[in-house]
C-alpha cells in the first residue's frame, strides 16, 4: 500500500465498502463536481503483527487484506464515475489506522469528509476515538454526512453555530464562503441558556433581563459576522438568537439546511462542541451534512 501525494484542490472522503458509508461517498463526489475538485478515495486497514506462534495461521494475510482494500476501492470508484463521468477520481490504500489516515491527507486537501458510522476500518468514526482524533487534529474542514442526510436539499440554506472563539470566526468564515459558493442564504444560530443577568436568570420572555440578555447575544452574533458580510455582501444573512438547546436548535434548522457549520472548540452555547458529549449529540441529531472547521 502506498501513501501518494495528494494535491491539494481535492476533497478525501473515507471509503469502507458498508453502506452506511455510501451518503458520504456521495455527497463527497457532488461536491468535488461543484468545486471543480479531483476527489481521493481513502481506505485504511490495520492488521495486528502475529507472533511466532500464530505464523502459520496469519500466511498469506497481508495480501488478501490489501486485495479486499483495493477491490472496495475500485467499486467505489467506479460507482462515482458511473454518476459523474467526468469527475477525476483516484484511490489510496493505506496500511495503519483510520484516523492518521485521514489526518495525514488532510494536510492537501480542501475538505475531508467522511460518514457518521461505518464498517471495517472506519467503525465508530464519528462516535468514538477515531472521530475525537481527525477532529481535534485535521488541517482542513472536515465534513460529516450523516445516514439520514441523504435527502438534504442541496438548495437549503447553510446553517452556522455562532459563537466568539477563534474556532467560531474561522467557522464563520467558512459558512460565509459556503453559502456564497452555493447561492443560498446562510442562516446564524446562538443558543443560550442558564446565564445570570442582574443576578437573576432571565427565563422570562419579554422581562428586562431576558431582553438585555437577546441584546447581548445578537450583538455578539453580529460581532462574528461583520467579516463575512464584508467579504461576502450578496449572502443573505439571517440571525436567530434562541434561549435554550444548542443541539436541539441545529438539530431543528438543519431538517430544512445544506449544511451545518461548527467550530471545533467554542464558549458559550457551543463550549466544547466537537471533543465532548454536545458535539456528539449534534452529529447524531443532524438532518444535514455538518461541517466542523478548527484553527
Amino acid at each position: 500500500m502506498t501513501h501518494d501525494t495528494i494535491p491539494t484542490d481535492r476533497i478525501v472522503v473515507g471509503v469502507d465498502g458498508s453502506a452506511l458509508a455510501r451518503p458520504a461517498l456521495e455527497w463527497a463526489a457532488r461536491e468535488a463536481e461543484g468545486r471543480r475538485a479531483g476527489l481521493l478515495l481513502v481506505m485504511a486497514q490495520e492488521v495486528a503483527q502475529p507472533g511466532p506462534h500464530e505464523l502459520g495461521w496469519s500466511y498469506g494475510l497481508e495480501e488478501l487484506v490489501q486485495q479486499g482494500t483495493e477491490r472496495v476501492l475500485d467499486e467505489a470508484q467506479a460507482a462515482v464515475h458511473g454518476s459523474n463521468p467526468e469527475l477525476e477520481v483516484t484511490t489510496q490504500a493505506v496500511w495503519g489506522s483510520p484516523s492518521a489516515a485521514l489526518i495525514e491527507a488532510s494536510r492537501h486537501a480542501q475538505l475531508v469528509v467522511t460518514g457518521s458510522r461505518g464498517a471495517g476500518g472506519w467503525e465508530g468514526l464519528l462516535l468514538g476515538s477515531v472521530s475525537g482524533a481527525v477532529a481535534a487534529h485535521a488541517h482542513c474542514p472536515v465534513v460529516v454526512v450523516p445516514d439520514r442526510a441523504a435527502g438534504a436539499p442541496a438548495d437549503g440554506p447553510v446553517v452556522l453555530g455562532v459563537d466568539d472563539s477563534a474556532e467560531g470566526h474561522r467557522a464563520a468564515a467558512f459558512a460565509f464562503g459556503e453559502a456564497d459558493g452555493r447561492g443560498v442564504p446562510l442562516v446564524a444560530v446562538r443558543a443560550w441558556t442558564m446565564e445570570f443577568e442582574g443576578g437573576v436568570v432571565p427565563t422570562e420572555q419579554g422581562s428586562s433581563a431576558h431582553d438585555e440578555m437577546s441584546r447581548r447575544h445578537t450583538e455578539l452574533v453580529e460581532h462574528v459576522l461583520h467579516q463575512g458580510r464584508e467579504q461576502h455582501p450578496e449572502v443573505v444573512v439571517e440571525a436567530r438568537i434562541r434561549r435554550g438547546s444548542s443541539v436541539k436548535a441545529l438539530a431543528e434548522e438543519s431538517r430544512s439546511a445544506s449544511m451545518v457549520v461548527v467550530g471545533s472548540r467554542g464558549r458559550g452555547g457551543f463550549a466544547g462542541m466537537l471533543l465532548g458529549s454536545t458535539s456528539r449529540q449534534v452529529l447524531q441529531a443532524s438532518h444535514a451534512p455538518v461541517a466542523v472547521v478548527r484553527v
